[in-house]
């Protein structure tokens, strides 16, 4: 049973509603969704059908749709079979006492056979997505094609030269003849040292009067000697230079391969802003495209069971009918066989009772003395017609009653002549069949036993 639903309830229970209002002539979109379209149908229903006009479907409103929707849906094999039970019973009265002909009263029933419930169920088939469905999947389909290529890097040849260069760098070493600046500095001060060395030497020459000496050469050796020393003394500065010059160049390889890194984690950085930004697009799209799509099959699943719930009640139903129609005939066949002997044989007794009171009378006639003026008899001075004992026993309540009814109608009976009428009329007195069924008494075996005694005496 449906659950009590209201204005706001979704789901299946509103959409079998909408369905029930449809049937009934109401024209609801079948969504599922009880707003003010489904409200006003239903205040409207409550307001026409007796019920209280609250707008919410509990119990009776349930009760009252389901109702109307099953009498509208057989209604017209129903009032089929009504118009062919209330007119299709016919009574043939046989012929009277003196005809032994048989007699008998049939019914003849029609009923229409019902086999729809034989068709398989015709369901609506595979899902197909809706549109809204396949433009939400459209956009998935998109949004899965912005997805960023993989990550080419713009710096990597020259960060791998440089890294390269530095795990390559031999440790500092100081090659004084390989040092340029050495080689001019020792050419400079060789040249400067000789120079003066050869002044030096002349300068003492010229005191002894131009000749030569050991004191000119010892001189001229000491001033070269002296260029030669600060020639020498010029070493640390180069080794202090050529390695200034070397930690620079480290310097400048370290700095130079933190700058291009620092610009390769940048563009790192945006592209993975842009494959986080494509990964958010997408899980949008596909979050929309599943919600619509679960939306949309669930609606389709909810309109599948509904249709074959429907359809399984329905068949159930008119299964249900059948066999009912089919046990009706039965006991209708049966019943009017039973019937059909009983006339028949009710008949026969009649003819052979009729026959015995003529044969009674005639006898009576013959032995009955001679009646006074004053003592009269019946007619013919015959025994009386039993018929109306009979019917009187037959429509009495009790055998007291039945005996009233003749004392008051036969009237100069002796006491020999009323006993053996009322002995007659009680062994005549047939009895009706019974049937054992749930459909109760016939119309026609009602008024075979109840009929009042006028209408009982006419049949003989």
């Amino acid at each position: 049973m449906a659950t009590t639903i209201k204005n706001g309830s979704r789901g299946t229970d509103v959409k079998n509603l909408q369905t029930q209002l449809n049937s009934l002539g109401y024209n609801l979109a079948t969504d599922g969704v009880f707003g003010k379209n489904t409200l006003a149908a239903v205040r409207d229903y409550q307001s026409k059908n007796g019920l209280t006009v609250d707008g919410i479907v509990g119990k009776n409103t349930w009760n009252s749709l389901l109702g109307k929707s099953a009498a509208n849906g057989v209604n017209a094999n129903t009032n089929a079979q009504a118009n062919t039970q209330a007119t299709g019973v016919t009574q043939q009265t046989g012929p009277s006492a003196n005809s032994p002909a048989n007699t008998s009263s049939t019914t003849s029933k029609t009923t229409t056979t019902i086999k729809s419930y034989n068709q398989p169920y015709q369901g609506p088939g595979e899902y197909t997505p809706s549109e809204s469905v396949n433009a939400a999947l459209q956009k998935l389909q998109q949004a899965e094609a912005q997805r960023p290529g993989d990550y080419q890097s713009q710096y990597k040849a020259q960060l791998d030269d440089i890294m390269n260069g530095l795990i390559d760098r031999e440790p500092f070493k100081y090659d004084l003849n390989g040092d340029m600046l050495w080689q001019q500095y020792k050419d400079q001060y060789t040249t400067l040292g000789q120079q003066a060395m050869r002044d030096t030497m002349g300068n003492a020459a010229a005191l002894s009067g131009g000749y030569g000496n050991s004191y000119a050469s010892t001189v001229g050796n000491q001033a070269y000697q002296s260029y030669l020393q600060q020639l020498n003394e010029r070493i640390p500065e180069l080794y202090d230079r050529a390695r200034n010059n070397y930690d620079k160049d480290l310097q400048w390889d370290l700095q130079a391969y933190e700058l291009m890194n620092n610009r390769e984690a940048q563009d790192y950085d945006r592209y993975r802003d842009q494959l986080s930004d494509y990964y958010n697009d997408m899980n949008l799209a596909n979050d929309r495209y599943q919600t619509e799509r679960n939306f949309d099959y669930n609606r389709y699943s909810d309109d599948r069971d509904f249709g074959y719930n429907t359809w399984l009640n329905n068949r159930n139903f008119e299964y249900q009918q059948e066999r009912d129609n089919v046990a009706d005939n039965q006991w209708q066949t049966s019943f009017d066989e039973d019937k059909r002997r009983y006339d028949q044989e009710w008949a026969y007794q009649l003819q052979q009772d009729a026959l015995a009171a003529e044969a009674a009378r005639s006898s009576s006639s013959a032995r009955s003395p001679k009646r006074s003026p004053g003592n009269p008899t019946p007619a013919d001075n015959a025994l009386p017609d039993p018929a109306y004992a009979i019917a009187a026993f037959q429509s009495a309540h009790s055998e007291a009653e039945a005996v009233s009814e003749i004392l008051s109608h036969y009237k100069g009976l002796s006491e020999d002549e009323t006993k053996w009428l009322i002995d007659y009329a009680k062994a005549r007195v047939p009895k009706t069949p019974a049937k054992s069924t749930d459909k109760g008494t016939s119309s026609t075996a009602k008024k075979a036993k109840g009929s009042n005694i006028n209408k009982n005496i006419s049949q003989y």
